[in-house]
């Protein structure tokens, strides 16, 4: 084993010590105090009987600190330290892996959201020019060419799913064909080698991240607002 790992360890044990060393010092500093009021003082007595009990335990625990020290010093306990090292290393990368896979998530959500907003803006522009006809034309099309291009995979499932939940597919939300099991909806848009899912309902939107078989990671969380108009209100 590395000699520094094997110095830390021995520098931390010898801290501890220190430390309930110390506890034992102010505690016996106070026992002493105490002896000189009235022994038949409950509240004394309760406190000599604590801090006698606390000095005990920290004895043994500073005898069992020593004994370790011993087996440092003898190579006893490299694999202990070895195999903490090893998973504290391992937690620390996948916190890491999470903490990156997540910006990473974040950005290109972000990029997704600023190209469609400019994607919107851009037809937004063009239909002002056009007749609206066309449009309506186009956007039936595109759903058109979205279903006749939906995986058979999906398909069979749309038809086991409620209607609150779906499929995202070319741009398109697909529903199932089963009457609704609660008032939150459910999309899924499934990409190479990971799944996007879309949450809402009346009080939220959430953003998830699933790889594999692994849990969904929360990306992107918004409260919806309610807009008053004269008549009633608007979920935006």
């Amino acid at each position: 084993m590395n000699e520094q790992r094997k110095i830390d360890s021995k520098r931390k044990v010898n801290e501890e010590i220190r430390i309930l060393t110390k506890y034992n010092e102010v505690d016996n500093a106070t026992i002493g105090r105490f002896r000189t009021m009235s022994k038949n003082d409950s509240f004394v007595q309760t406190q000599l009987t604590k801090m006698e009990k606390q000095i005990t335990e920290r004895n043994a625990k500073i005898e069992e600190l020593n004994h370790r020290l011993t087996k440092l010093d003898a190579g006893e306990l490299d694999e202990e330290i070895e195999a903490d090292l090893k998973r504290i290393s391992f937690e620390i990368s996948e916190k890491s892996k999470v903490t990156t896979l997540k910006k990473k998530l974040e950005t290109e959500l972000k990029n997704q959201d600023k190209k469609m907003s400019k994607e919107y803006n851009d037809k937004e522009r063009k239909n002002d020019k056009v007749d609206k006809q066309w449009y309506y034309k186009s956007a039936h099309k595109h759903f058109e060419h979205a279903n006749d291009t939906l995986p058979e995979y999906i398909t069979r499932d749309l038809n086991k799913m409620p209607c609150n939940t779906g499929y995202s597919w070319k741009g398109v939300y697909f529903f199932g064909k089963r009457p609704e099991n609660s008032n939150v909806y459910t999309v899924t848009e499934n990409r190479k080698g990971m799944k996007i899912i879309y949450r809402w309902s009346k009080d939220f939107n959430n953003v998830y991240h699933k790889e594999g078989k692994g849990e969904e990671i929360l990306i992107s969380s918004a409260q919806r607002r309610k807009v008053e108009t004269k008549n009633h209100s608007i979920d935006v």
